[in-house]
């Protein structure tokens, strides 16, 4: 990677001494990102594509990725929250609960209040 530039690029050819540095992608608009090998060739992603860069043909090229997702597995889902509900226990003094759902304990607290929910409810 290099950040010469205002936008970061793939330059992978130089000299040991630095010197030399030669530009091997040619990005615009995005950074090129988070690069990985397998000893030959280097893939990273600029903006929310993907690229293999292949240094033997010194070329670049964008991979194409299709998700095939029916529309109903993307939309989404509101779960019915009673069914999940295990136990609900009201603290006392009214200012706060404790529910269990789906095993796991979970605290609520009336912090807002200064005053328990049930004295609003009391004639007084």
């Amino acid at each position: 990677m290099c950040p010469i530039t205002n936008v970061s690029k793939i330059s992978i050819h130089c000299l040991p001494t630095g010197e030399d540095l030669q530009r091997r992608t040619w990005h615009r608009e995005y950074y090129a990102c988070f690069p990985s090998t397998d000893g030959r060739r280097i893939i990273y992603h600029a903006g929310a594509d993907l690229y293999l860069f292949d240094p033997a043909m010194n070329e670049s090229r964008k991979i194409k990725i299709e998700l095939h997702s029916p529309r109903t597995q993307r939309k989404r889902r509101f779960v019915d929250p009673a069914r999940f509900l295990q136990s609900v226990a009201l603290h006392p003094e009214g200012h706060s609960l404790v529910a269990v759902v789906r095993g796991k304990p979970f605290t609520y607290g009336n912090v807002a209040a200064r005053r328990p929910w049930r004295d609003a409810l009391s004639p007084g």
